[in-house]
């Protein structure tokens, strides 16, 4: 670093701070002469566009902070207010701990009720429509692709740090899941358990930007079992539940410099090098109960096929609320991605002694929480009792079998 442009980058700061904007403006446009470090640079640049009014010369500046230091928080704040994307009525003080949501809030739950006969409408396994129950009258819904949400622009405001949106939820007594009331219920199940002992309660969940409608009725869910446990001559515990599970999905980008060293000829060579992130559609959990599971059901999966959300693709379904936080999941996101980092350096060059890397320049830009469709169920297998799920895109089949985890069994929709 070159100590005289953070000299004048400091005394410019404390000029800001002063708000001796005159002298402050002065050292700012010095360091930019004199400054070689980039985040010394992206510094000056921001405080400099946090001392004009001109819309235009603000977002040079802020546009060059982020040229020189990509993920400079306070710069992608400021540029995110500049494009309307947040309010400043919506940041969160990040010193202070969001007060929680009111208890008082109501909870609006949408009646989808058929209009010839007063029954349920309920979603129907082919994409299309609502379905009444009892005179089968349907009404087409309108599909619409789901949107990625800004990483930045939700972190800093209190969409990324408190739960969003009042939701009418069941708590089972049985396994501890908690599901969104679907439209119009007054009572639903357990698809973990099966249990119907529940509580009904009100609780602020994350509200879901996307979701892949259920393609997979019970019927194919039961012949897809059938088929399964019938050459494996096991025996059914519980016929198939249908239910959504939420996922975190992030788009991740930036780049990771790393060095090391490895053994050559008996020879200690020290190595290094950059290596880029740009994963779209990186995915993380958002429960706890099927957490194992999800990396063997993610494969084949095409995230830019998900739906905006809408309730009604709930009718007639139970769909699990998030319990792990953005924030949480962000994190795990990027420990994935430093997790294929390391994979592609060992990929390259073999394994490398002592590795250190710097994920400063790594940033989550985009995401979303998508809800998946899944039939859960149980066979039994020598007196034991295994989990099976029956994807609600494919019909793929996975068990959890013991000492192997999450398998798939069977690919595919087939008749039994």
């Amino acid at each position: 670093m070159n100590d005289y442009g953070a000299d004048l980058l400091r005394e410019g700061i404390l000029s800001f701070e002063d708000k001796d904007q005159e002298t402050a403006r002065s050292y700012f446009e010095r360091t930019l002469e004199m400054a070689d470090d980039s985040h010394v640079r992206a510094q000056a640049n921001y405080y400099l566009s946090q001392l004009t009014n001109d819309p235009v010369q603000k977002r040079s500046y802020l546009e060059e902070a982020l040229a020189n230091d990509i993920i400079y928080p306070e710069a992608r704040r400021a540029l995110a207010l500049l494009d309307g994307r947040i309010t400043a009525d919506q940041l969160v003080n990040p010193d202070t701990v969001p007060a929680p949501a009111s208890d008082r809030v109501e909870a609006q739950t949408d009646r989808f009720t058929c209009p010839k006969c007063g029954g349920r409408m309920v979603y129907s396994p082919d994409g299309q429509s609502l379905v009444c129950e009892s005179c089968s009258r349907s009404e087409t819904l309108e599909k619409k692709s789901a949107g990625e949400q800004d990483f930045f622009a939700a972190m800093a405001t209190l969409k990324g740090h408190s739960k969003l949106s009042a939701a009418q939820v069941f708590t089972c007594q049985g396994c501890g899941a908690v599901f969104i009331l679907p439209p119009q219920a007054l009572s639903t199940f357990c698809a973990y358990c099966g249990s119907t002992q529940v509580l009904r309660e009100q609780r602020d969940l994350p509200a879901p930007d996307a979701v892949f409608p259920m393609a997979v009725d019970q019927h194919l869910a039961s012949s897809q079992l059938t088929s399964w446990t019938s050459r494996q001559h096991l025996g059914l515990e519980s016929p198939p539940r249908g239910f959504y599970l939420p996922v975190w999905s992030f788009d991740l980008d930036g780049t990771v410099p790393w060095s090391g060293w490895i053994s050559r000829n008996r020879q200690r060579k020290e190595v290094s090098g950059e290596e880029s992130a740009g994963t779209n559609n990186l995915c993380v959990p958002a429960s706890n109960q099927l957490a194992a599971a999800v990396p063997a059901l993610l494969p084949g999966v095409n995230f830019s096929k998900a739906l905006a959300y809408d309730p009604r693709y709930l009718a007639g379904w139970a769909a699990e609320g998030a319990q792990i936080s953005l924030a949480e999941a962000a994190l795990q996101a990027r420990q994935q991605e430093i997790q294929q980092i390391r994979r592609s350096i060992t990929d390259q060059i073999g394994p490398v002694q002592d590795l250190s890397y710097s994920t400063a320049g790594l940033q989550v830009e985009a995401f979303k929480l998508v809800l998946l469709p899944l039939w859960i169920s149980s066979v039994l297998r020598e007196k034991q009792s295994l989990r099976v799920i029956i994807h609600g895109l494919s019909g793929a089949v996975y068990a959890e079998l013991p000492q192997a985890g999450w398998k798939g069994v069977m690919n595919g929709l087939q008749r039994s």
